[in-house]
């Protein structure tokens, strides 16, 4: 199966422009391997570039144990703080910009074209929120002609009051 790019795969710039400090500051999304005991997956994750290892680096961390450990960054990597608290040091190249594979990095657009700005969002103009109300009400009328649609002549279906029923039959046990 030929996996697609998403839209933000394909607004991304042609190129990714120097790797260097001035990356710093930068919102990116990072293609992370999700592990759940029930599945594996991968997932972009949005962060901010926080600081760029000019030189080997060496770096003082504490574990849950409150131990310090010195570890040496090697010249090249990233500190990436993701929006969720993680912190971690990544190699970022133009080779693994805008891949689909676990490491991946691409620019945040919801920070500008190059990830450098505020949260776009917040800018969007009176316009904006009336195409989206549209969008919303247009949904809404599509729904609500599905549930017209079902409640026909389906032996499937049930009723609001049914289903109540039936969850009521399930959880009262005396």
């Amino acid at each position: 199966m030929r996996r697609e790019h998403d839209e933000y795969a394909l607004d991304q710039p042609d190129d990714c422009g120097a790797i260097d400090q001035s990356l710093v500051g930068c919102h990116i999304e990072v293609m992370c391997l999700i592990e759940t005991s029930l599945e594996e997956s991968k997932q972009w994750l949005p962060g901010e570039i926080t600081r760029f290892a000019a030189e080997d680096t060496k770096v003082t961390t504490s574990d849950s144990k409150k131990r310090k450990r010195t570890k040496t960054i090697k010249k090249g990597f990233f500190l990436v703080d993701y929006d969720d608290g993680e912190v971690e040091w990544k190699k970022i190249t133009e080779d693994n910009f805008n891949n689909i594979a676990a490491g991946s990095w691409r620019f945040d657009l919801d920070y500008g074209q190059r990830g450098e700005g505020p949260l776009i969002g917040a800018e969007r103009d009176d316009d904006d929120d009336v195409d989206l109300m549209e969008e919303d009400q247009e949904e809404e009328e599509g729904d609500e002609m599905e549930e017209e649609e079902a409640d026909g002549d389906d032996p499937l279906y049930m009723s609001e009051n049914e289903e109540d029923e039936v969850v009521d039959e399930c959880t009262d046990f005396d």
